[in-house]
């Protein structure tokens, strides 16, 4: 389950997840169109972080592409198999190849109990083999965009 999305920006409000489904809404003013969904609130963005923490390669077209942002880090916490509290992933902007984790998990079941850095490749190995079970000798992942196939 994921617990926690944080940024290091005082800007960005912390987002508390709670068990069960959690859903993003926008509030419509009375200025609001019927067809106005964008009321400033950071809900792609969310979306948009969430997907960079978990591994994202390109920020093409993101808002995470905003200059301002560069020296920020966001950070996720979230449930993992076997650790007991939680595992912390946190990704900055200025150093995107990298993540770091709390423990680190990416050794599989030798957990090492202290943070470490990894790549991005070991962060994405890592939640594909302990969340959704795939073989050590999984290639990955492919998403088809409209850019074309991507492997993840």
């Amino acid at each position: 389950m994921l617990r926690q999305l944080i940024s290091s920006d005082a800007r960005f409000k912390t987002i508390e997840f709670k068990p069960g489904r959690n859903i993003l809404i926008a509030d419509k003013t009375e200025r609001s169109s019927g067809t106005d969904s964008r009321n400033g609130a950071g809900k792609s963005s969310i979306i948009e972080i969430l997907h960079f923490i978990l591994g994202m390669r390109t920020l093409t077209g993101s808002v995470l592409e905003n200059k301002a942002l560069q020296t920020d880090t966001f950070s996720l916490r979230l449930d993992w198999p076997d650790v007991t509290d939680s595992v912390t992933a946190s990704r900055g902007l200025a150093k995107r190849s990298r993540i770091t984790l709390a423990p680190d998990i990416t050794a599989g079941s030798a957990l090492v109990q202290t943070a470490g850095d990894a790549t991005i490749p070991e962060w994405v190995t890592a939640i594909g083999r302990d969340l959704f079970g795939f073989p050590d000798e999984h290639v990955g992942i492919r998403l088809f965009t409209n850019e074309g196939v991507v492997e993840v």
